[in-house]
């Protein structure tokens, strides 16, 4: 069930940062770290010139639940920003930027955009942004950024079944368009794939083993349950 919209989106969760003014707890669009090297910067926008998105944001939205479910999971707290120019990104001062276009066209498939949020929270673990790169040559630095990409492709794919969600919806949107997802710092889709179903497989082996192994009397086991709630 979708949860009521307040009128003017006043029941946005304020996890959700819109641009605002210095001195008013919410920092600058310039101030917020770039994500990488040699990539734009997200244009953050403002929640509340997307109601139609509004479904998404609120307290029981999907991705409130997405998020609190990351990170009760990862030990790392998030703070999601809605942005242009991007489908999903990550930067090393905790933010997660989600694509308002993403957004628009998946806001029906929790699924999908549960992948890609698990994968940018795969960034947020990660200290790849905490080194320098001057004495790096780039060939060495996309190298490195491949091995970042796939990390957090692994991450992904290792909490979403947790999460209660198939892997299969990421995998699809990865290969729906391979010419828009592929460049110098990822694996290719077919890589990437294999990367995530094989973290996935490794969790629900777990999963099968924990079951096997200890009795459901005994205490709770991480792995003989789905995270419904966080």
């Amino acid at each position: 069930m979708i949860p009521r919209i307040e009128s003017g989106l006043s029941n946005l969760n304020r996890w959700v940062r819109a641009p605002q003014a210095a001195g008013s707890g919410t920092p600058e669009p310039e101030k917020i770290a770039r994500k990488s090297i040699g990539e734009v910067t997200p244009q953050i926008v403002n929640p509340a010139d997307y109601p139609e998105l509004a479904n998404l944001l609120t307290q029981f939205g999907a991705i409130s639940r997405i998020r609190r479910k990351l990170m009760t999971l990862s030990g790392r707290k998030g703070h999601v920003v809605l942005a242009k120019n991007t489908v999903g990104a990550a930067d090393h001062k905790g933010f997660v930027y989600l694509g308002v276009d993403f957004l628009k066209e998946n806001q029906d498939d929790t699924p999908t955009i549960a992948g890609v949020m698990a994968h940018e929270w795969g960034h947020l673990v990660s200290n790849l942004a905490r080194h320098g790169y001057d004495h790096l040559t780039w060939d060495e630095i996309f190298e490195i950024r491949r091995e970042d990409e796939a990390a957090a492709d692994a991450f992904c794919g290792r909490n979403l079944p947790l999460m209660g969600y198939s892997v299969e919806p990421i995998v699809r949107f990865l290969m729906q368009d391979k010419d828009k997802l592929g460049s110098h710092k990822y694996y290719t889709p077919e890589v990437r794939a294999q990367i995530i179903r094989q973290a996935a497989q490794t969790t629900q082996d777990r999963q099968s083993f924990s079951k096997r192994l200890f009795s459901s009397a005994v205490y709770a086991n991480p792995y003989n349950s789905v995270l419904i709630v966080a």
